[in-house]
């Protein structure tokens, strides 16, 4: 039966990583034409050093070779957060703005915001607190000063999360594949264009990627009481993730999920599963009741005032119905309601009336090929477009490289794309591995990323979308396409030496 159901999601998977590379290399078409031909030289290059410099390459030492590259990494992200600085725009502004504001009044202002995303109710506590330290050490701190703290922490938390993406790797893959690991994600673009944003996709790159090395643990573990304290740790992760981002769950349910088709008895998995899910439930009851009393007293948010202002679900598949992202006129519809109910009930009303006026061909149309662009055809994850909102250096280099509006960005575009299109190429190969009747470990255990990757797909299709939403799914696309690339120049080097001996 587990064997029938994962080979039954294997095919589903192949179906959605062919859709997410066909979207990949169109819009590359479409929006870089010299990355479309530079591809397969490029590829071709990648093909030779992996086989025929193989010993090269095993002289490597790998820990020093990697902590050279760290530094390096370290030092041009910190140098690349400022100089990439904007001004305060979209939600993450808006928090800074708000965090401030409370810092020098001891007033949130936009109470309504908070009110009707409850989600940044918990992100804003932890800005104010961060603000709050920082006016410890620096009394006379203004706003710049704060933006500026935030945004270095910002750049600790990603080069956090890139240390437990490569750790992550070696728990799995074998040394020189746990360097390639660390290679694709040292060279991810979207994580430097994201870095100096301190909002809440930052934290959840590194929550992924603790889950993720957590799970590996759990999976090489040999020790019931270790499996334990990984389990525990697993939840209180998680909980964390779902207080920060909800989406940023999907990869611990995926984990749990994944774990099914681990080699362990029922009872033990129902054992493991109980201990994740408890501790999750308990993390997240235990930080509510300490907060909840802090966003009413302190902070203003009292439960009138999310019951005037919060939305329903149904708002955000209403704005998937619609233009697909976010769009102002939709959420001025709901907000004309008056209460929650009656929000709901005019969503769905739309709702209907939307995929009516669609029609079936047009609504298949507007799910699987425009929502599916809009999530995964940008090679930056919408990272050129947010590190290019609002700039404070608009003729710097930076910025003139690497934002969508810069007259110099077409150059970038093309590593961006040549990049995005290696990494959804060996995401479509590591779900062929999945066919193989001997899969290796690696490749087994990798499964929960496919289950999250195919969960965030489908959630996509029917949500508000935004490219900007992947990018807590990135540690997970980079261990993915670290296994479908091996597996492809594993397979190409043994068709090569056949060739040799057929000769």
């Amino acid at each position: 039966m587990k064997k029938a159901i994962n080979n039954i999601f294997n095919v589903c998977f192949f179906i959605v990583s062919i859709m997410i590379f066909e979207v990949a290399f169109s819009q590359m078409i479409l929006q870089s034409f010299f990355a479309g031909l530079m591809i397969i030289p490029v590829a071709a290059l990648f093909l030779y050093i992996c086989i025929k410099k193989t010993d090269l390459i095993e002289k490597i030492n790998y820990k020093a070779a990697w902590w050279i590259l760290r530094i390096i990494s370290i030092a041009f992200m910190m140098k690349l957060a400022f100089s990439l600085e904007v001004n305060f725009t979209w939600d993450w502004g808006g928090l800074i703005n708000s965090s401030y504001n409370y810092i020098k009044t001891a007033k949130v202002d936009k109470l309504y915001y908070y009110a009707r995303y409850p989600n940044n109710q918990f992100w804003l506590l932890c800005m104010v607190s961060l603000f709050k330290l920082i006016k410890l050490f620096v009394g006379n701190a203004d706003i710049i000063v704060f933006k500026r703290v935030s945004m270095a922490v910002s750049v600790v938390i990603i080069q956090i999360a890139i240390e437990f993406i490569y750790r992550a790797a070696g728990v799995i893959f074998s040394a020189k594949k746990a360097f390639f690991a660390g290679i694709i994600t040292l060279f991810c673009a979207p994580l430097y264009l994201y870095s100096g944003f301190l909002y809440t996709d930052t934290p959840c790159v590194l929550t992924a990627s603790i889950m993720l090395f957590l799970y590996f643990k759990i999976q090489k573990s040999k020790s019931t009481k270790s499996k334990i304290v990984f389990y525990i740790l697993l939840g209180i992760t998680g909980a964390f993730s779902y207080l920060i981002k909800l989406t940023s769950v999907i990869v611990f349910v995926a984990i749990l999920i994944g774990m099914i088709f681990n080699k362990i008895s029922f009872k033990q998995f129902m054992c493991f599963f109980l201990v994740s899910i408890v501790t999750l439930g308990v993390t997240v009851k235990a930080v509510s009741t300490v907060t909840k009393p802090i966003y009413k007293d302190k902070f203003g948010i009292t439960e009138e005032l999310e019951a005037k202002n919060e939305f329903p679900p149904t708002h955000w598949v209403m704005m998937g119905l619609g233009y697909g992202g976010y769009l102002q006129e939709d959420v001025n519809y709901t907000a004309s309601f008056d209460t929650y109910r009656k929000k709901e009930e005019a969503n769905i009303k739309e709702i209907k009336k939307r995929v009516k006026d669609y029609g079936f061909f047009g609504f298949l149309n507007h799910t699987f090929s425009k929502k599916v662009i809009r999530t995964f055809g940008d090679c930056t994850l919408a990272g050129s477009f947010y590190a290019g909102r609002e700039s404070v250096y608009n003729k710097g280099i930076f910025t003139r490289l690497l934002t969508w509006h810069g007259d110099l960005y077409p150059i970038s575009l093309i590593y961006f794309w040549i990049y995005y299109i290696f990494i959804t190429l060996g995401i479509l190969f590591s779900a062929i591995e999945s066919f193989k009747k001997k899969r290796t470990e690696e490749n087994q255990t990798l499964l929960a990323g496919r289950i999250a990757i195919f969960g965030i797909f489908n959630f996509m299709l029917i949500w508000e979308c935004n490219s900007r939403y992947i990018l807590v799914f990135v540690p997970v696309l980079i261990l993915l396409a670290t296994d479908g690339l091996s597996y492809f120049v594993k397979t190409f080097n043994n068709y090569l030496n056949l060739k040799k001996e057929l000769r």
